[in-house]
């Protein structure tokens, strides 16, 4: 009985990490570091907020 719950311990735990979503900062949004903003954002450290990247088009 003890494996089972072992088992079913760590099959929930499994589950859980896969279904938890990486969320990231919109622009706008707070931030403490550019990782918590989302692909192509940076952290400005003075606003605490998402803003743009880069240059607004390809070059």
């Amino acid at each position: 009985m003890a494996n089972l719950s072992i088992v079913l311990f760590a099959f929930l735990l499994i589950v859980a990490v896969a279904f938890a979503a990486e969320t990231c900062s919109k622009i706008g949004q707070h931030c403490y570091t550019t990782e918590d903003c989302c692909k192509g954002l940076l952290c400005h450290s003075y606003l605490a907020k998402c803003v743009s990247g880069g240059p607004l088009g390809p070059r």
